[in-house]
């Protein structure tokens, strides 16, 4: 995992970012600059970013650009947050929520965690501990329910993640937007 930053979620970014450091640990390995313990398989390559910093354009061709080069892509709409908020069954909403500033107060709510922000060192050691099998079982199908509950309401922004249809592997949707 290399970890590209909030708020720099641009698919462009992120998948020469990842290649870079891909082809930078292939030529460690070449060089014999890491040991046997240290190697990493790269079999699959995934770029993981937020909707709701991006237009829509640019989120089709950064889509486009990463998958042009081999790299699978997962998105959280609008951002990843969402994604974890849909881990609890008790808090389960359609609220559309556009900005991640919506889901913060949510995710208060469900789990407790009063000022929560990404960006704080002590707040990534909160989503371990939430992040079991049981609970990415709640968030897929809440995933699904959220996608379900917006077809019906013809809702143009889903207000679901990709992440939760890739984890679910029930089919390979591309996800693309359409630009509106």
């Amino acid at each position: 995992m290399v970890p590209h930053g909030a708020g720099r979620g641009d698919p462009k970014k992120l998948t020469d970012a990842a290649l870079a450091f891909q082809k930078k640990r292939r030529k460690e390995a070449r060089d014999k600059k890491l040991s046997i313990s240290q190697l990493e398989d790269f079999d699959q390559i995934w770029i993981v970013f937020d909707t709701d910093v991006l237009t829509p354009s640019k989120r089709n061709e950064g889509i486009a650009y990463a998958e042009s080069k081999g790299v699978k892509v997962a998105y959280s709409e609008p951002c990843f947050e969402y994604w974890l908020l849909l881990h609890s069954a008790a808090h389960y909403t359609t609220a559309q929520m556009l900005k991640c500033v919506y889901v913060k107060p949510h995710l208060e709510q469900a789990f407790g965690w009063s000022g929560y922000d990404k960006n704080k060192a002590g707040c990534k050691k909160l989503i371990p501990p939430l992040v079991t099998k049981e609970n990415v079982r709640t968030a897929v199908k809440a995933c699904r329910r959220v996608k379900n509950y917006r077809k019906r309401c013809k809702y143009t922004f889903s207000g679901e993640s990709i992440i939760g249809r890739r984890i679910d592997h029930r089919g390979d949707k591309r996800g693309r937007f359409e630009a509106k």
